[in-house]
């Protein structure tokens, strides 16, 4: 790939660093931001700087001889046009010599050690030294700073600001004040036009899970830079950014911090705590990688194939949970950069190399698409451990739960145009699509109502709350229901995502709780205003599919409301089918048999309740931690009730199916046949007369009645049928449809064995624990007191002048980088912080959650004494099984829409791609010159020609 002036050889022990032989010009370079030189930085310095008329109003400080250097950047950081040197897959041969210029001398392993400590005691402590800097108009500091040689060594540009120095910037503001308050972005600085801006958002995960992130976003952004049409090519790096939120100074995990040090995004010793009396809400770095560490801390690079990435870190200074993360990415830095879109990602999870390109390619392709997501996938691993996986049925079940809940619902609501829920995990939206309509208005908004900030109104009502536990369902329901537009939501199965899914209980119990008490309250919100569709720009049809959608959302929030009242509805009638199975009143010992049976089968029957109350005793306040081995020996006994009831279900399906198959009117028509043969002998014999008479009188009536009574069996033993096919055969036809049914070979009896803790322990602990909308925050601790900025005086031209304490050896940056490098090498994997308690709840939330309590077991009470009547309950399993198979129909559709919609839409785009392909052959040289990125002008020209993405 070309856009590489030259591969710079790695760094290893022994070797001295890059252009350490050579005199380098730029060595007279000595700032604040540099410290290529001398140790110490004298104070007069500051008469040789001068305020950087690029980065607005936001303070630089930058000697002549760098504005030299800045000046000729964009001359020295094309590459040579005559070489072309391609992104290589990492192995293990030495074929790919010629990359790295013909050096054969390198070893055998494609990825340079980490250096070892070598003597090294004790971590090496950041110093501080007071210097004397420029703030910026509005007062704000920012300054810039030189990276050690050792995070360069690895990448293949050497010359320009982005690759030599990182960018601090102390931001004192509110999210929305960004901008207002004079801060900017070092990217948007540049002029460069933003395609996909990309947000990892994290608490205190390790480094294990944000390196897995943080490589797969690299490899994402290789395959875009080899990428070499729509737009994309050798460049692609630069538009592309990613932002990482750490919320919580106090609450990041030290070794993401060591990671990130190794990358050269953070130094530990440029933070400030306020500047001129304002206290610091987040701490902003800017710099531009050339590497990478993969989960298993190996350092990849240019050599090995990865192009520069543009990061932007902001480590929050408190913990104000995820929802101020994404108002610190959407409010300031969004609006600062004005991308085309956006990407969400939590911390953890890994999107496939061609996800992003993807994603983005579904909004290229139609202007309409204003949010789409791709298959959030359980990551199950590889050999030994995917196997493992595979086997604990807590994580095989969420993994079929998973791919059914893609193939089927995303697919069905995707036909429709509205998705009820993109996850946060992994989604994208077109940043038009996001703005509001004015202030406090619009999708951005009602989004962050959630968050409670100080001076800000909001509803505290528990609803609220709970409502605010799924706010991405609200932010989607926002989007299609935003006046005066049309944008529609999309699923875009080539997008694939791999996340950790919960491998114990209790963590299980918790992530589930916040899942299944927000999506409740989310869809309520939603029904509620699905009058406000019909004030959007959709069209008619639209609309009217979207109504269509509302009605089959009701049909499933009443199914979600009544589970377990159905649920126990089946449980009772298939006790009672199996205590008719087991007791045969024809048996020589039936007397005493049957009793045994009798008692053993009631037990199991009244134990149902038993348990179910005692569930609810421990699910009230109680964390699942705190009874672990309770909870699962109670999935355990419903994982045996699930596979009784499963046993039953065959069992009577090869019943029906063997009575469905046989003539029992034919057999009852040859023995009253047999019987009345007599009466059909002619006699003389007026009696005898009488009799046969009453006899073929009596056979008629007989054989009507048995009609009768078959038609209805059959009618009964055919919605049976019909039912588990529409249930367990369109999961089948729906997943061979999509070419994804390994789950269904591997993880569906999981599922069936743990469907009743589906219903029973998840339900219930989720709605015993109403009252808490807590994200599970954990303990905090203490953070280390940072310096502050305060100002001093103000120079000739009226700029503030302010005394800093920040690091400045030279020495003491790269030993601290290299102790940095040789700590990730010694992290044990999956080390975790250990987990705190949980926050106190008004006595207004538990009231709430005991009177929707009563209110849910109420109904459920009163659906099950009207379900399980001898006169009713026959007809209500009639109805519950039609019901079901109405819903798994309608699924099937759905996927069936979905998949001819795709492929239309492909034959369709097969026409316009040549028509595009020529444009930009001829707006090509045109693109390089203007600011304007190529993509925009091609997508103006052909506005709406691939429609149905």
């Amino acid at each position: 790939m070309s856009g590489y002036s030259r591969p710079v050889d790695s760094f290893r022990p022994g070797r001295p660093p890059p252009f350490a032989e050579s005199a380098d010009p730029r060595a007279s370079f000595v700032s604040v931001q540099s410290y290529h030189g001398d140790d110490d930085i004298e104070d007069e310095e500051l008469e040789n700087t001068r305020y950087d008329d690029r980065a607005s109003d936001t303070m630089s400080v930058v000697t002549l001889d760098q504005q030299q250097h800045q000046h000729q950047q964009q001359q020295d950081f094309p590459p040579p046009p005559t070489r072309k040197v391609e992104f290589p897959v990492p192995q293990h041969s030495s074929s790919s010599s010629a990359y790295y210029n013909n050096d054969h001398s390198r070893d055998d392993t494609y990825m340079a050690p980490i250096p070892g400590r070598q003597g090294l005691r004790a971590r090496t402590t950041i110093s501080r030294r007071t210097k004397t800097v420029k703030l910026s108009p509005h007062g704000n500091f920012c300054i810039s700073q030189r990276v050690p040689e050792e995070a360069k060594a690895r990448g293949a540009k050497e010359k320009g600001e982005e690759f030599e120095s990182m960018r601090y910037t102390a931001a004192t503001c509110d999210p929305d004040d960004f901008i207002a308050k004079g801060y900017n972005l070092r990217c948007a600085n540049y002029g460069r036009k933003i395609e996909i801006f990309v947000v990892v958002t994290m608490y205190n995960e390790d480094a294990e899970g944000f390196n897995r992130t943080m490589f797969a976003l690299a490899e994402n952004i290789k395959y875009l830079c080899e990428k070499k049409k729509a737009g994309w090519d050798e460049h692609a790096w630069e538009k592309v950014a990613i932002v990482v939120v750490a919320d919580g100074r106090s609450k990041i995990h030290p070794n993401v911090l060591k990671v990130l040090e190794v990358m050269g995004v953070y130094q530990e010793g440029l933070t400030q705590s306020g500047v001129n009396g304002l206290d610091t809400t987040a701490h902003i770095f800017e710099y531009t990688p050339q590497t990478v560490l993969d989960a298993k801390m190996q350092l990849w690079g240019a050599r090995e194939g990865m192009p520069p990435m543009q990061v932007i870190f902001c480590l929050k200074e408190k913990n104000l949970k995820k929802i101020n993360s994404h108002r610190w990415f959407f409010r300031a830095f969004a609006a600062s950069v004005d991308p085309r879109v956006t990407v969400l990602i939590d911390v953890g999870t890994k999107p496939s190399p061609n996800s992003l390109y993807s994603l983005w390619k579904a909004f290229y392709r139609n202007e309409q698409i204003g949010g789409c997501c791709g298959e959030i996938c359980a990551d199950l691993g590889e050999g030994l451990a995917h196997t493992k996986n595979i086997l604990n049925p807590v994580v095989a079940s969420q993994n079929f739960e998973y791919k059914i809940s893609n193939i089927m619902d995303k697919s069905l609501e995707s036909s429709f145009g509205y998705i009820s829920v993109l996850p946060g995990a992994f989604s994208a939206y077109r940043w038009v699509a996001l703005q509001d309509l004015g202030p406090g208005s619009g999708p951005l908004s009602k989004y962050f109502d959630g968050e409670l900030r100080e001076g800000v109104a909001r509803d505290s009502s528990i609803f609220s709350a709970n409502l605010y536990l799924a706010e991405d369902r609200i932010l989607c329901f926002e989007l299609i229901a935003k006046p005066n537009a049309n944008w529609t939501l999309h699923y875009v199965p080539s997008a694939k995502a791999y996340t950790d899914v919960p491998d114990s209980v209790p963590e299980f119990l918790s992530q589930r709780r916040r899942w299944l008490n927000g999506s409740l309250f989310a869809g309520f919100y939603a029904l509620a205003n699905i009058n406000r569709v019909w004030k959007s720009k959709h069209s008619f049809l639209r609309k009217c599919a979207l109504n269509v959608q509302w009605l089959y959302n009701i049909l499933n929030q009443l199914f979600s409301w009544f589970v377990l009242g159905n649920f126990a509805i089946t449980f009772f009638f298939l006790f009672a089918e199996l205590e008719q199975l087991l007791v045969d009143p024809n048996s020589p010992t039936a007397s005493s048999s049957s009793r045994i049976v009798s008692v053993v089968l009631n037990i199991a029957r009244f134990s149902y309740p038993v348990v179910l109350v005692c569930l609810f005793i421990i699910s009230f306040g109680n964390r699942p931690q705190a009874f672990a081995r309770t909870y699962k020996a109670v999935m355990f006994g419903f994982g045996v009730i699930g596979a009784v009831m499963i046993g039953l279900l065959i069992r009577r399906l090869i019943s029906t199916i063997n009575f469905l198959s046989t003539t029992p009117k034919s057999t009852y028509a040859n023995m009253m046949n047999g019987l009345l043969a007599p009466s059909q002998q002619p006699t003389n014999d007026g009696a005898q007369i009488l009799v046969n008479a009453i006899l073929n009188q009596m056979g008629t009536v007989m054989t009507k009645q048995l009609d009768l009574q078959l038609s209805e069996e059959r009618r009964e033993s055919l919605i049976y049928c019909v039912t588990l096919a529409s249930t367990v055969g369109v999961y089948f036809i729906a997943s061979f449809l999509h070419f994804d049914f390994a789950h269904m070979f591997t993880c569906f009896i999981q599922y069936l064995v743990l469907l009743p803790s589906y219903i029973n322990v998840l339900t219930v602990y989720a709605l015993s624990n109403l009252h808490d909308v807590s994200w599970g925050t954990k303990g905090d601790t203490r953070p280390t007191s940072l310096p502050t900025v305060q100002s001093t005086a103000k120079s000739s031209d009226g700029i503030p002048i302010a005394e800093v304490q920040i690091s400045s050896s030279k020495t003491e940056l790269s030993s601290h980088y290299l102790e940095a490098l040789t700590d990730l090498r010694q992290i044990s994997p999956n080390s975790e912080r250990p987990a705190a308690t949980a926050a106190d709840q008004e006595d207004s939330y538990k009231s709430f959650r005991t009177a929707m309590m009563l209110l849910y077991l109420g109904t459920n009470s009163v659906l099950f004494a009207v379900g399980t009547t001898q006169a009713s309950g026959s007809g209500y399993i009639t109805i519950l099984l039609a019901a079901t198979a109405l819903l798994s129909v309608i699924k099937l559709l759905g996927v069936f829409y979905f998949l001819l919609a795709r492929a239309v839409a492909r034959v369709r785009w097969s026409f316009t791609a040549k028509k595009l392909s020529r444009a930009a052959g001829a707006r090509q040289e045109m693109s390089q010159a203007d600011d304007a990125p190529f993509l925009d002008v091609r997508i103006d020209d052909y506005k709406g020609s691939g429609k149905r993405a």
